[in-house]
């Protein structure tokens, strides 16, 4: 049987680690590259955004025998879709990927797409992290066809797996790269030859989730533990990074975790250092709640640094306030 003739998109981590599983594939023959710089302008930003995932597949690729298309402008761009059609693909397979897939492409060929999360829930931007802060228990990727539509096409396949307390983004992600090798070698050559059909997706079960920003990390110390510790590890390393003020000084908040021991004060302000010890920095949420303790923080110049050191370099002491606008 001849190979699949795949062309591959993607400009991510996710997405190398998916194209070297695609080409150890002997079923599959990639015929074409199409990747994206890290930083680039897209619909819904005025300024642009950054793939803070961003692997530079082009040049890992520059000097293979792999005709490689590098995209500045948008998929719908002549040159773009000419360098589709030369390729010949029997199938185009979209990993790790901003970009909306233009009617000019899915109509003509079959793109099969993959999408972090369980669809037809969590459609749109960011799945995992807004599983993560959600307090789900589950998160999933879905390998599915490519249509009109946010993430709606049929489901060609999915894998789930649990959201544990410990993870943070990069551990989850990691389980869900591996998931996605497996629908890659399991489900897709299948409906590439038409021996299994696609589902379709129940819209009635369908949320779709906005995109988000650097900005979007503040932490509200006014929530309770729970919720800043969730804050915390859904935008932990390799994303920007949850963050809060002390004074007018921005501090990243890297690691944290629930002390299951203490409640805060109810006379306790939210945001409040309550003590420092070599374990890092403990602070009040909700009054009643659990306190928080914090172990690592990202310091301006973007090292990690244990959080006890870094309070004592900037004479951290119990009583002041994290948040912006206080002390």
């Amino acid at each position: 049987m001849k190979p699949i003739r795949v062309l591959f998109v993607g400009a991510s981590n996710f997405g190398l680690a998916c194209l070297e599983a695609l080409f150890a594939s002997e079923e599959i023959k990639i015929v074409g590259i199409l990747t994206a710089p890290r930083d680039f302008k897209i619909s819904y930003s005025e300024t642009g955004v950054r793939n803070y995932l961003h692997s530079d597949i082009a040049h890992q690729y520059a000097r293979s025998d792999v005709p490689v298309y590098v995209m500045h402008g948008r998929m719908n761009d002549p040159a773009l879709l000419r360098f589709i059609d030369e390729q010949k693909p029997d199938a185009i397979v979209v990993a790790g990927w901003y970009h909306m897939v233009p009617r000019s492409i899915y109509e003509c060929y079959k793109v099969a797409g993959l999408h972090a999360s369980l669809l037809p829930r969590y459609s749109g931007h960011a799945p995992l992290v807004w599983s993560i802060l959600n307090n789900e228990a589950e998160a999933g990727i879905s390998l599915f066809r490519i249509a009109q539509g946010v993430d709606s096409g049929e489901i060609i396949g999915s894998r789930a797996t649990e959201i544990l307390f410990r993870d943070t983004i990069a551990s989850l992600y990691g389980r869900i790269q591996r998931l996605a090798i497996e629908l890659l070698q399991n489900d897709l050559l299948p409906w590439v030859r038409n021996e299994v059909p696609g589902r379709a997706q129940d819209d009635a079960q369908r949320t779709v989730m906005p995109p988000r920003t650097p900005a979007d990390g503040e932490l509200d110390w006014r929530a309770n533990a729970l919720q800043i510790y969730n804050a915390v590890r859904a935008q932990s390393h390799p994303y920007p990074g949850a963050f809060t003020y002390l004074g007018r000084t921005r501090i990243g908040i890297e690691t944290a975790h629930i002390d299951f021991q203490r409640r805060a004060e109810p006379h306790r302000a939210c945001g409040t250092v309550v003590a420092i010890d070599d374990d890092g920095m403990l602070v009040s949420c909700l009054p009643g709640e659990y306190l928080l303790k914090v172990a690592t923080v990202r310091t301006a110049d973007e090292a990690i640094v244990p959080a006890a050191a870094w309070a004592r370099s900037v004479d951290v002491r119990p009583g002041q306030m994290f948040g912006r606008g206080r002390n």
